[in-house]
């Protein structure tokens, strides 16, 4: 829930990912350890691993830039390169 009573959903795509990785963690803890079907199935859950992080990710990245631009849709970036010679020079320094 934010600030303002919105509420943001649970990203569903993450559970089908979710499943498919205890799945896999589950067949590899099943086998041997060392052999080479275990080396695979441990790559396995690797990559796996990577796809659900990435996806997080991308969620939280795609939501935060929603978010900036629809709460402060006209806010003006000040850098210091830009308010060296113009008006705001004054605050800069002063405060």
């Amino acid at each position: 829930m934010q600030s303002d009573g919105t509420k943001v959903e649970n990203p569903r795509f993450l559970l089908k990912e979710e499943k498919k990785l205890k799945r896999t963690q589950k067949k590899l803890s099943r086998m041997k350890q060392g052999s080479n079907n275990w080396k695979k199935q441990r790559q396995n859950v690797q990559q796996l691993h990577i796809k659900v992080a990435n996806q997080r990710r991308d969620f939280l990245h795609k939501r935060s830039y929603h978010l900036s631009k629809t709460r402060f849709p006209a806010c003006p970036i000040i850098t210091f390169h830009n308010c060296k010679k113009g008006s705001c020079a004054a605050i800069v320094h002063h405060g």
